[in-house]
């Protein structure tokens, strides 16, 4: 999976592995793509995955959810 980290300028950093970056044009990007998208590479041209972004928000949310949910601290107290 590859994430738009950052926007530098007229240069988008991607991840494209944990705490592995590459600096890219942002002429070769989608023109939607902003910080937070998911891209994949194919035929090596940069494509918005549209799919793996919606699943990777919902995994973000669904942590979030699990570390702030207002039940989890009483159970913490429980143990």
């Amino acid at each position: 999976m590859i994430c738009v980290d950052r926007m530098e300028d007229d240069i988008a950093v991607l991840e494209i592995g944990e705490n592995q970056f590459r600096r890219v044009e942002r002429t070769l990007l989608p023109d939607d793509v902003r910080e937070g998208s998911v891209l994949r590479l194919e035929n090596g041209k940069y494509i918005h995955d549209y799919r793996a972004e919606k699943q990777r928000k919902e995994e973000m949310l669904r942590l979030q959810k699990a570390v702030f949910s207002p039940g989890r601290k009483k159970q913490e107290e429980q143990k």
